[in-house]
């Protein structure tokens, strides 16, 4: 996609610094004008960072909770419009830390070839469904060692399972799963 295929630039001069601040101070109506005003700017620069529309609304998505968490935290220091860049940069790169995680997890379940194999785009959505379909114990395991990035020594004591239940549970995970994703292929 080439750059002219970029949500166009609206009219709205950047918000006032004293919004963004009376919204810091907890003013809802100040916020909701604020995401208003900065929600296209938001999306641009969204959509700049990852030239992919579907990818920019979702990365507007979480921009935009992570602003209600954190627009107490603004001083005004320096102008809202760097701190909402800021804000956009870091979503990003957090969005790419966490599909990079997931890339991990299908490497650790044993079936990045068989999806690089394919050229199929819905490799992935395949995989979240067949996790999904594992059921409690083995989807908690494998989304907290694979999706969190946690070694299976954590897992145990944030699942509260003896270590060797972990171990063996990421081993039936990895053999379900090759199944699940061959019984889809065919």
């Amino acid at each position: 996609m080439d750059i002219d295929a970029a949500p166009q630039a609206g009219s709205a001069q950047p918000v006032p610094d004293h919004l963004a601040l009376a919204a810091a101070r907890g003013d809802r109506r100040a916020f909701e004008a604020l995401v208003r005003a900065e929600y296209d700017r938001i999306h641009r620069f969204a959509w700049r960072c990852c030239r992919d529309h579907d990818r920019a609304d979702d990365l507007v998505q979480d921009v935009l909770l992570k602003l209600a968490r954190t627009i107490a935290g603004y001083r005004g220091d320096s102008r809202f419009s760097t701190y909402l860049y800021r804000l956009v940069v870091n979503t990003w790169i957090d969005s790419r830390r966490a599909e990079k995680r997931f890339q991990a997890a299908i490497t650790e379940v044993g079936i990045a070839a068989a999806i690089e194999t394919t050229g199929d785009d819905d490799a992935l959505d395949r995989l979240v469904e067949a996790i999904h379909r594992l059921g409690p114990p083995l989807q908690e395991t494998v989304l907290l060692i694979c999706g969190e990035g946690v070694t299976q020594a954590e897992a145990a004591l944030i699942l509260g399972r003896a270590p060797g239940t972990i171990a063996w549970q990421m081993a039936e995970a990895r053999k379900r799963l090759k199944s699940l994703l061959a019984e889809d292929a065919a």
